[in-house]
């Protein structure tokens, strides 16, 4: 039982993380979402080439913190602009792909209000790999997210502390040996310190792994990020 996971806390550049991934990161208030969330943009950001963040909010003053000066703010809406926004942006990345241009972009969904949104998501989510789309989604409970449609299309998950439906979900979603009890202390006792369990749900070993939440040192401090207009 012990193979099904490793508690080795890992660093996030040291995750198999592809450049279309579709990502939801679980986790209750102050569990350190924030964190992780700029932790894994800087890095990939460093990895790959993107052409644009977009990062959707109703977090107060998300537009003047420091931590996200690599994000375009023309690129930085609330969620009242979901429904008109994401469209528009799967319809540029569909015609980019047409002219066979390979314009990878991240869309991050920082704590909204999404559950009246299922259709909209699913849409994003079964979509997002053909258009070349990452997908970026934070939440504090996973229950009221992961459709059907979402759980056959995400690929990594972070996961925290939630209460008992949320932990259900998560469980749902992945392949291990672990009954639902031992999963549910795995995650309790693995996600203190703004440590979150990490799994990718196309590892062919399928371990549940530990990641701390930190900020990303870039090599290169001075690069900047790619910033275009759609």
């Amino acid at each position: 039982m012990e193979s099904q996971f490793d508690k080795t806390i890992q660093k996030v550049e040291n995750l198999n993380i592809k450049q279309d991934s579709s990502i939801l990161i679980a986790g209750q208030r102050r569990s350190g979402k924030t964190v992780l969330c700029i932790n894994l943009l800087l890095y990939l950001t460093e990895k790959y080439s993107y052409q644009s963040i977009i990062l959707f909010s109703d977090t107060g003053g998300i537009e003047t913190n420091s931590a996200f000066d690599f994000i375009d703010k023309n690129f930085i809406f609330e969620s009242r602009q979901l429904d008109e926004i994401i469209p528009k942006l799967m319809k540029y990345q569909e015609k980019e792909k047409k002219k066979n241009k390979q314009k990878y972009m991240i869309i991050v969904l920082d704590d909204i209000n999404l559950n009246k949104r299922s259709k909209l998501l699913d849409d994003l989510y079964s979509k997002s790999r053909h258009y070349n789309i990452m997908v970026i989604t934070l939440v504090q409970y996973s229950k009221i997210v992961i459709t059907n449609i979402i759980r056959s299309n995400i690929d990594i998950l972070f996961m925290s502390k939630q209460n008992n439906s949320g932990l259900e979900s998560m469980y749902e979603c992945i392949n291990t040996e672990l009954d639902k009890r031992e999963f549910y202390r795995f995650i309790r006792e693995n996600t203190i310190n703004n440590q979150f369990v990490f799994y990718n749900l196309h590892d062919n070993v399928n371990k549940l792994k530990i990641v701390k939440a930190d900020f990303f040192q870039l090599e290169n401090k001075g690069k900047k990020k790619q910033k275009i207009k759609l």
